[in-house]
């Protein structure tokens, strides 16, 4: 079974309550991509992901496959919620900004939120991960 495919069987393993495995770790190829949550080691399947963790899934898995994509710094210009991003997510964030991957959310007053505390909706998700496999070209 193909490291991909495994991590898609974890993902239906988690939904039907089934545990996933002991220590957690996701895997696609040698590329650690969930090493769990909260620095534990948890993965925590019932949780819903932030869009500041799907940012850090996401660039680990584009890495992984080889779709390295532009490390420009993005502009920081209009976006108001710059300070609360995590430490461990702005490399990541920063990424997917200069990438396309996310745009953010447009706000009444012209400016854009990244809301990165917020649970990544199943649309955002799939956006997302159609953004970065637009990527290979």
């Amino acid at each position: 079974m193909s490291s991909a495919k495994f991590v898609g069987l974890a993902a239906s393993y988690a939904r039907m309550g089934q545990p996933v495995i002991p220590v957690a770790n996701l895997m696609l190829g040698d590329t650690l991509l969930v090493p769990g949550v909260d620095g534990k080691g948890e993965m925590q399947p019932n949780r819903e992901i932030t869009r500041e963790e799907l940012a850090v899934v996401m660039m680990r898995y584009a890495k992984s496959c080889g779709i390295a994509g532009a490390d420009a710094e993005p502009s920081e210009e209009g976006i108001t919620d710059w300070a609360d991003v995590s430490s461990f997510a702005m490399i990541s964030i920063k990424w997917a900004l200069a990438n396309g991957v996310i745009s953010g959310v447009d706000n009444l007053d012209g400016t854009r939120s990244l809301c990165p505390h917020d649970s990544a909706s199943r649309a955002q998700m799939a956006k997302i991960i159609l953004n970065v496999e637009a990527m290979r070209g």
